[in-house]
């Protein structure tokens, strides 16, 4: 099965990839044999689906379009969880899905290669994530630290307030003063 799946799937292709069929008929047979005997599969080969339900959940009820859960979103649940039980029985199947950039599209995965294995740009997003988050909290700790001082600005204006005044008046009668003494006329003039 895997020299199959390494056959079909060019596991090196970055760019979009389509698998060639040589005829619509079989797919649609296979459809409908995928369709009609799903119900007969048993129980004990689906095993890991239950280990996928909380993280496929999760997913499903953010993106969901109504307010409550649709049967569609019900089969997505399902589908998502069968999917991951098959990337992660088949590692090569997953490398795949992340060489196509599909690893956000499957509800529930955890992609070691996006979550900082060996993709450059995911790990430079999650070191400005990570800045980001540090700069978010020191301008938060920063405005917090400006409006403290603030009020006690505020407090120290409303406190000193009557010694302001009374200083302004103090200046205001010193220069009247020195405003007369420099208009009266000086005895060295009189002379």
């Amino acid at each position: 099965m895997i020299s199959a799946l390494k056959k079909t799937f060019k596991l090196n292709y970055t760019t979009p990839y389509f698998v060639p069929t040589p005829d619509e008929g079989i797919v649609k047979r296979v459809a409908n044999f995928v369709n009609k005997d799903f119900g007969n599969v048993p129980a004990k080969e689906l095993r890991d689906v239950k280990e996928r339900i909380h993280s496929v959940y999760f997913d499903v009820m953010e993106r969901k379009k109504e307010r409550y859960l649709r049967t569609c979103d019900l089969f997505d649940a399902v589908e998502h969880c069968q999917l991951n039980c098959t990337l992660e029985r088949l590692p090569i199947l997953k490398k795949f899905v992340h060489n196509q950039k599909g690893c956000h599209r499957v509800y529930g995965l955890e992609c070691e290669y996006c979550d900082g294995g060996e993709n450059p740009e995911t790990q430079k997003l999650l070191v400005l994530k990570k800045e980001l988050a540090e700069l978010q909290k020191a301008h938060d700790k920063i405005c917090k630290e400006y409006r403290q001082k603030s009020r006690e600005i505020q407090e120290l204006e409303k406190e000193n307030e009557p010694v302001v005044k009374r200083m302004k008046l103090d200046d205001s009668y010193e220069l009247s003063i020195d405003d007369e003494e420099r208009n009266a006329p000086s005895t060295s003039n009189l002379s």
